[in-house]
């Protein structure tokens, strides 16, 4: 990608980068959660490498995710809409979460390290977040302004829709105007 034919200025360019190298550290986590150690790949087009190990992908994973955070925005306005972007929370919580499972990861305990972190993210160390006035808001067709979500992937498919399978065949055909006409509720 050409950045500056696009407009983008260094910090933008940077941002960028940053928030792919947290999407590759959670894929990874993924596959550490999965499969334990796993390919390291820092470039595209090289040659195949070789399993790594459990504590390697765990070393990769916590340095990219360090590296990360402090070129990550923060979120400074509560429930402000979210769109998708990876925040500093977002490095933060994942970085809290590998952490966490430390002990089954890698065998070491880490629990403490997990605790700080979650108790930063609390503090509003890495932007600005809340626990929601009712817990079912998470859950709603307008989660994307709860002040609690932390990385949300917005989707079309979110409403009342299941991704095209047999929802519509499954009621009658006027079924949203038992639901009170709801909008995108289908046929």
């Amino acid at each position: 990608v050409d950045f500056e034919a696009l407009g983008f200025d260094e910090e933008t360019r940077e941002q960028m980068l940053q928030q792919l190298n947290v999407l590759i550290a959670s894929f990874l986590m993924d596959g550490l959660d999965f499969f334990g150690g796993v390919p390291s790949y820092t470039e595209a087009g090289g040659e195949m490498l070789g399993r790594s190990s459990a504590v390697e992908t765990f070393e990769f994973i916590e340095k990219y995710l360090l590296d990360a955070i402090p070129h990550l925005p923060v979120k400074t306005e509560l429930g402000a809409k979210e769109t998708g972007s990876i925040n500093r929370a977002v490095a933060a919580a994942l970085l809290a979460r590998l952490y966490f499972n430390a002990n089954a990861y890698i065998g070491q305990d880490m629990f403490n390290e997990a605790a700080v972190i979650s108790q930063e993210i609390i503090d509003g160390k890495y932007g600005n977040y809340a626990l929601d006035s009712d817990w079912t808001n998470i859950f709603g067709f307008d989660n994307e302004t709860s002040p609690e979500i932390i990385w949300s992937v917005p989707s079309e498919n979110s409403y009342l829709e299941t991704d095209g399978t047999i929802w519509d065949r499954m009621v009658p055909y006027n079924y949203r105007d038992y639901l009170g006409g709801l909008d995108r509720s289908g046929s």
